[in-house]
């Protein structure tokens, strides 16, 4: 958890990224948990170049745009896009749905519920 290094840090359960690597994102878009330079490039590459963009986007239709783009995409990135646009999203994060994986067909958000 040093943060001297540049890694992420947690507090209060809420992923945070450290003031180098904030000093290091070109779009904005790697704040978000999954989302690193080639998940970057692709969201901008589809036209969602801040995290504003994605505000109530639909992850399917990305995810279908992206498949169309560059052929078959494996399915993983359609559940770090449905985190990436639940975080665009909301305000206020429960800290399992930043998580990709939490996103994967069939699980529910009560799944996560405390």
């Amino acid at each position: 958890m040093s943060t001297a290094h540049g890694h992420s840090s947690r507090a209060g359960g809420i992923l945070k990224k450290t003031w180098k690597e904030a000093g290091n994102l070109k779009s904005g878009l790697r704040v978000i948990p999954g989302v690193g330079p080639s998940i970057e490039q692709d969201l901008i590459r589809l036209g969602y170049p801040t995290v504003e963009s994605l505000r109530d986007a639909d992850p399917e239709e990305i995810y279908t745009r992206d498949c169309a783009s560059r052929g078959p995409v494996d399915r993983g990135m359609l559940y770090v896009y449905r985190c990436a646009v639940y975080y665009a999203s909301h305000e206020l994060r429960d800290p399992a749905l930043l998580r990709w994986w939490n996103w994967k067909d069939g699980c529910q958000k009560e799944d996560f519920d405390e």
